[in-house]
């Protein structure tokens, strides 16, 4: 390790939770932000390394009529609100609440990911005395205020079961606390555990006046106000709030989310959802049907369709009739895609700093980079402003920053624990080369030390890592392949790995500037095996997500797994692969092609454009296509879908479906 990497290291020790810190900033003003929970600071003192911090375009927003947005530097996290600075240490701020002259930041600890609670008053800052439990069982999604009093919307990853960790019917709930600034060291409580029904990272839209409020998710809602007595005491912490019932909103065929809410101080709330597709259950939409809906949230009404080929951003509510902004130019696609960036994650945040223990590098980051990146690739094509084109090369560098910082500890490192049965952290190939990919993609925008610190994650690639996936060579009776250790903390240890596993793996080597001649034909002999598979005699629609036990089952005496003793198989994909499992596949078969790891037939390439012109393929592997000189366009119809990203993860997909709009948009704006 590099000296300076290694000081650099010592120094974020400091920062992994505010009572491990320093608590003078007066004796030592080169350690900002260091405050012990139980005491304050003059902010004055600890605003001297803000000045050599970087705002984080895209992210930031309103509380009151103060604006405030998030800067970060080396040394960690700045708070400038209304153009006043505030050091606020290691603490990436997600959130900012006004009550009075009092200001609540919510945030996440750097490395650790720490819910973190700042109390902002008087000219003192505090950090909110959390327990360990607080600290560790919160991930953010929402804030909001009602008259006097703060709430915060979390969901809890221990208490929740995502698919994937236990063969147990999952559960995913988003839970509503209130934050007690006068309760005798009692920081939140829990207004209600199951507040929605969503999962981690699923959207929340808040709006509404200040004693009310309309709160959505996915395609989920919920009303929430205070008690006419509490509206006149608005500091009674016990006051009585009234919180409504839980429905869906009515959206005829297929199933939509929701994009944006809207109201008039708190009437005439609609919301504007837009159409998700699952083409395992449901068959994509035809040209002629709706795309994105207004619905009233009082559900007096009809969702209203928004006419075929127009793009509705901007949601907004006047006179008491919704209305919304339209991108009707080409210069309107390049404030869609800023407009949402603004929105992704919390205020724009998206997953600034955060590590890999649930997975949101690997799932969710890992697609907003790679989304960055082929923005900045066809800029010229979206004809995007050079000031836009900066604010993206900025958040994309700052982004990789702070995840090649990860890198220096080993915990959380790139661990992941979200899927194993008790939370056990372990390291993933298939995690480790979806986060490595961009930093892959391209290594010219980085210095050296920042590559350097991503080596040991490439060490990870190789076959003969210790990680969950174990990686066979080929033999004379069988194609390489990986398959799960037995014993190992996965509900199906000793089990074959499904398809995209391996083709996240194939992916990235084929990235790396010298891939290992070990793993090229290791590689090779899985994609073989892959196209003999699935693509044999001629390339589907659809192909499967697995073969071998994990699709056919097992039974206690095959004595295949130790975590799972019977299965009756894989009955969640009986019409193929989820989309973005093909589309990884066929990522790793053209990037194989391109390095000469593979030499695919022509037809499967062919195949895979015509896949993804019908919509049967992300738009996103277009980044492989675009390479070879053959982007290929999505039907209008199809690329609506996609043109709004509602969620980090949507980012990969926006671009292509934005360039594929591009040509319908002839006016250009005054």
């Amino acid at each position: 390790m590099k000296v300076s990497t290694l000081i650099r290291a010592c120094l974020l020790l400091l920062f992994v939770h505010p009572a491990n810190a320093a608590t003078s900033l007066a004796k030592s003003q080169t350690s900002p932000g260091t405050f012990n929970q139980s005491t304050s600071q003059d902010l004055a003192l600890d605003a001297s390394y803000c000045s050599s911090a970087t705002a984080i375009p895209f992210a930031g927003g309103m509380t009151g009529d103060r604006k405030w947005r998030p800067e970060v530097s080396e040394l960690g996290f700045c708070l400038d609100i209304n153009k006043s600075k505030y050091g606020i240490g290691s603490t990436m701020p997600l959130a900012v609440e006004s009550v009075g002259e009092q200001i609540l930041v919510f945030g996440r600890e750097r490395i650790s990911n720490h819910f973190t609670i700042i109390l902002m008053a008087g000219g003192q800052i505090n950090y909110l005395p959390l327990t360990y439990d607080q600290r560790t069982k919160h991930h953010l999604e929402a804030t909001f205020v009602l008259g006097s009093r703060v709430f915060f919307i979390s969901y809890d990853p221990a208490y929740n079961l995502p698919e994937g960790r236990r063969r147990d019917v999952s559960r995913h709930v988003l839970s509503l606390y209130e934050v007690l600034l006068s309760d005798n060291g009692r920081t939140f409580e829990r207004v209600a555990e199951t507040f929605l029904h969503a999962g981690i990272e699923s959207g929340v839209r808040i709006t509404g006046s200040a004693t009310s409020k309309w709160i959505c998710a996915q395609s989920r809602c919920r009303t929430i106000s205070l008690a006419a007595r509490d509206r006149l005491h608005q500091n009674q912490h016990n006051s009585d709030l009234k919180i409504g019932p839980e429905f869906s909103l009515p959206s005829g065929e297929g199933t939509y989310e929701v994009l944006e809410v809207a109201s008039s101080a708190g009437l005439h709330p609609h919301a504007l959802l837009q159409r998700t597709v699952d083409d395992r259950i449901e068959l994509l939409p035809g040209a002629s049907e709706d795309v994105f809906l207004v619905c009233s949230l009082l559900q007096l009404t009809p969702c209203t369709p928004v006419p075929p080929g127009q793009i509705p951003y901007r949601l907004e509510v006047a006179e008491g009739k919704p209305k919304y902004s339209l991108a009707t130019s080409k210069p309107d696609l390049a404030k869609v895609l800023r407009h949402d960036l603004r929105r992704s994650g919390i205020n724009g945040t998206a997953n600034f700093a955060e590590n890999n223990l649930e997975g949101r590098i690997a799932w969710s980051q890992a697609y907003y980079l790679n989304g960055l990146l082929s923005a900045l690739d066809i800029a010229d094509l979206l004809e995007l402003p050079n000031e836009m084109r900066e604010d993206i090369r900025i958040r994309f560098m700052l982004e990789a920053g702070e995840m090649s910082r990860l890198s220096n500890f080993p915990y959380p490192g790139f661990l992941v624990k979200r899927y194993s049965p008790d939370r056990e952290a372990f390291s993933s190939k298939l995690h480790v080369a979806r986060i490595i990919k961009p930093f892959l993609r391209a290594p010219q925008m980085f210095d050296t030390e920042v590559l350097a610190n991503m080596d040991a994650a490439v060490e990870m690639l190789a076959p003969g890592s210790i990680t969950p996936e174990r990686v066979a060579s080929a033999t004379d009776k069988r194609r390489a392949h990986a398959r799960f250790r037995k014993y190992f903390p996965f509900w199906a240890d000793g089990v074959r790995v499904p398809w995209n596993y391996q083709s996240a793996w194939i992916e990235a080597i084929a990235w790396l500037p010298n891939t290992p001649d070990t793993s090229r034909m290791i590689a090779q002999s899985m994609l073989h095996d892959f196209i003999e598979n699935e693509l044999s005699p001629a390339v589907p629609n659809r192909w499967g997500y697995v073969i071998g036990e994990m699709e056919t089952g097992w039974s206690r005496s095959d004595r295949i797994s130790a975590n799972t003793v019977e299965y009756s198989g894989d009955t969640a994909n009986p019409n193929g692969a989820h989309i973005s499992y093909r589309s990884m596949d066929a990522l790793a078969l053209l990037a194989a092609h391109r390095t000469n790891i593979i030499t695919l037939d022509e037809d499967i390439i062919e195949a895979f454009q015509r896949l993804v012109k019908e919509g049967q393929l992300y738009p996103f592997v277009n980044e492989e296509l675009r390479l070879r000189g053959e982007t290929q366009k999505v039907p209008e119809h199809i690329a609506r879908i996609y043109a709004r990203s509602n969620l980090p993860w949507h980012v990969q997909n926006q671009p292509w479906a934005l360039l594929s709009l591009k040509d319908e948009r002839t006016v250009d704006s005054e």
